[in-house]
């Protein structure tokens, strides 16, 4: 019996916990107007963290990326490259150097050459 005032955690089963391969549909705005999208927890952690190191809302990454894409492209997959770029552009030796890393610390660093990229 639980005493009245006193609560029970809930242990999680594996079956419902959140599976990081399964998508997650999602509500955003773009330029004001609701669209869905759907990624993997991971996809949507990875875009959370950006939106907070460049100190932008989610909807104003989104409309920034919907306005640049080309027509053929998703805005879904348009949100995919865009996260891909980011951190592959935030791995090469100037972006390490901007972020304060130093090849003394990553010896096994090797140049990376990146292209410019458009959607």
């Amino acid at each position: 019996m639980v005493e009245p005032n006193t609560y029970r955690l809930k242990v999680l089963e594996p079956q419902d916990a959140v599976k990081p391969d399964v998508p997650v549909n999602r509500n955003i705005f773009v330029a004001g107007r609701r669209t869905s999208v759907r990624f993997e927890p991971v996809m949507w952690d990875a875009l959370k963290e950006i939106c907070r190191r460049e100190r932008l809302s989610l909807h104003q990454i989104a409309t920034q990326i919907a306005d640049e894409k080309s027509p053929q492209t998703s805005l879904t997959a348009a949100i995919r490259i865009f996260i891909l770029v980011y951190y592959r552009t935030a791995a090469t030796d100037d972006g390490h150097r901007r972020a304060g890393h130093s090849a003394e610390m990553m010896p096994e660093a090797t140049n990376v050459r990146t292209g410019s990229f458009r959607l």
